[in-house]
């Protein structure tokens, strides 16, 4: 299957407001309705329910085009399709506020469906390279190198996350260590800690880095890639016992 990437252009105009909403007209409304009232109908950024209307309204569209919210995450829609060669699989729709990432056969049908609900930024519509911070690509197995399969990394992610853990320590005049074998010292003794306890600036910047690492970890699909190592390494004892 391919992938298309979009924005949406201006995506909570799209949505009818959820609230009463009015605003006093001033003079960039022009002279003759400069002091009157206007009644807001369309969604507005800044407003208390701007977020929850365009979700609604998106969701209303979606369910108009026959997709179906994901159970394990809603913001992944599917659809049942058959292709033109009686092939039959999953057609996807993963969407982040406004950018829609869509996967088929031919996903820019999908996203002219979609384009005739919410205008969509011409010049956004490509095939993505990143999504979500993640690095999209292209790579071919041994025995089928004329059929391209789609990869998924976090490296640049990581990349940037090190960094970024980098420039911070260097302006507390600390830095990384070279070589770590374990992700903690094996002296470090917490119930014998007596540093001094985290301003309120520090401790949200850990608990952000620790966001940092749990997606790190969710777009890398650190847990697969364990498991298969685990596997293989099972397979090469099983192997040499038998």
């Amino acid at each position: 299957m391919q992938i298309l990437d979009a924005d949406a252009q201006n995506a909570y105009l799209n949505a009818p407001v959820r609230e009463k909403v009015y605003t006093t007209c001033g003079p960039e409304f022009g002279i003759s309705t400069e002091g009157c009232y206007a009644i807001i109908v369309q969604v507005l950024c800044g407003l208390k329910s701007s977020g929850a209307a365009w979700r609604a309204h998106l969701t209303a569209t979606m369910e108009e085009l026959m997709f179906t919210s994901c159970i394990a995450d809603p913001d992944v829609w599917l659809r049942p399709f058959q292709n033109e060669g009686g092939l039959e699989y999953y057609e996807y729709v993963l969407i982040y506020t406004d950018d829609f990432l869509c996967i088929s056969d031919d996903p820019k049908k999908i996203l002219d469906t979609i384009g005739k609900h919410f205008k969509l930024q011409s010049e956004s519509i490509k095939i993505p390279e990143t999504y979500m911070g993640a690095n999209l690509g292209h790579f071919s197995l041994p025995n089928k190198p004329d059929k391209p399969r789609w990869s998924m990394s976090s490296t640049n992610y990581v990349k940037q996350a090190v960094a970024n853990v980098e420039k911070d320590l260097s302006e507390i005049k600390r830095g990384l260590p070279n070589k770590a074998s374990l992700p903690m010292s094996t002296k470090y003794r917490p119930e014998l800690d007596v540093s001094p306890v985290l301003n309120a600036e520090r401790a949200n910047y850990f608990q952000s880095q620790i966001g940092v690492l749990r997606w790190a970890v969710e777009i890398g699909c650190i847990d697969i890639c364990v498991k298969y190592l685990c596997f293989h390494h099972f397979s090469q004892c099983h192997e040499k016992d038998t």
